[in-house]
């Protein structure tokens, strides 16, 4: 097992500044190398150590717009405890539908929850499963333009059967697909070792935070803490049911949402819509709405220290050149919007008469 933990050095922790409490620890603001930072502080008993490694050895590997960037890891000078250092976001999506968040401006509703299926997707991709989607793990970045990023450190590796099980299931009951909760409540037929995730149950549990977001706060199962695992049980949306009713007859947008929704927290696990598919439903919204309006950010890729081009990634194709090389870059799945390019591997020299060419930029407004 990989050993991340470095001499304590470069980070400083303002206790003084509580950012929140997690499991096995607190989460501090504080500085690393000098820039502002979240420092997760937790302590390294030996019955935890095992876990954390884990944790870290995963969380290490992830690196997207929408998943929460682990910047380093180091221990105390007393060895008594484990830093973790994770960008610093400005509150969770839970402040926000709770009217305690004051940061930047959230972008489109459809984007928001396009980012956070994005970001959920590619933990799957990297062959995770979350096990714990909520609105608190839904950080909200503090950069102009604002993205959603995925965060809460139980995510773990599946297996074959995209599945992962241990001896104590993790997650929170209020978010929890029903097959979870069912086996949380049989104890008579409880499994030694107990099923603890699939990329389904995050399916699920997204579709339960998707609600509570284009609601501002309401969960589709219920308005309490009580009510909402016992409807999930029985399978009883009755707040998304409500929902439907209300919605206005020319509300397009809302009426796709809530059919997504609904797909996305089917009772049965293998009647739940796939990640994938509800990337391309949302993209499919986003692609019909004011590009100008969705489109917050440029795709940046760099050639080397001097050659950059930035580039609008709705477009399937897109030819650069600088002075030595044509580099053709093309979206990694042409049917999303916002994808991330990839370089397509078409490199030809070329003669520019002594020019130089240091950039492209394509016209979002075309």
């Amino acid at each position: 097992m990989r050993n991340l933990k470095k001499p304590f050095h470069a980070i400083q922790v303002n206790t003084s500044k509580l950012l929140g409490s997690v499991t096995f620890g607190q989460v501090f603001e504080g500085k690393f190398n000098g820039d502002p930072v979240a420092v997760k502080t937790m302590t390294t008993t030996t019955a935890e150590k095992e876990i954390i490694q884990r944790e870290m050895n995963t969380h290490i590997e992830l690196n997207h717009v929408n998943v929460v960037k682990l910047l380093d890891v180091a221990d105390s000078a007393n060895n008594r405890f484990t830093h973790q250092v994770l960008e610093l976001c400005g509150g969770t999506l839970a402040d926000y539908c709770q009217k305690k968040y004051s940061g930047p401006e959230l972008p489109p509703d459809e984007l928001v929850l396009y980012q956070i299926a994005n970001g959920l997707h590619y933990i799957h991709s990297r062959g995770f499963v979350h096990r714990d989607i909520k609105p608190e793990n839904i950080l909200i970045s503090m950069t102009t333009p604002v993205q959603m990023k995925v965060s809460g450190l139980s995510f773990v590796k599946k297996t074959r059967d995209d599945i992962f099980s241990q001896s104590k299931i993790r997650g929170t009951l209020l978010w929890m697909a029903p097959e979870r909760l069912k086996i949380l409540t049989d104890n008579e037929n409880m499994p030694v070792d107990l099923p603890d995730g699939t990329i389904k149950t995050d399916t699920f549990s997204s579709g339960c935070v998707f609600f509570y977001f284009l609601t501002r706060g309401t969960h589709p199962f219920g308005k309490n803490q009580v009510s909402a695992p016992a409807n999930i049980s029985k399978n009883n949306p009755e707040e998304l049911d409500s929902y439907k009713k209300h919605l206005a007859a020319d509300d397009v947008n809302g009426r796709i949402l809530a059919r997504l929704i609904e797909d996305m927290i089917q009772f049965e696990e293998k009647e739940r819509i796939g990640l994938p598919e509800v990337i391309k439903q949302l993209a499919a919204v986003l692609y019909g709405m004011d590009k100008i309006k969705c489109q917050l950010n440029l795709a940046d890729v760099s050639f080397d220290r001097d050659y950059r081009i930035r580039s609008h990634p709705t477009e399937p194709i897109l030819a650069c050149a600088n002075e030595k090389k044509l580099i053709f870059y093309t979206a990694e799945n042409l049917a999303i919007p916002f994808s991330n390019w990839r370089q397509k591997g078409t490199c030809l020299p070329l003669n520019f008469g002594g020019k130089r060419v240091l950039s492209l930029e394509w016209n979002v407004s075309q």
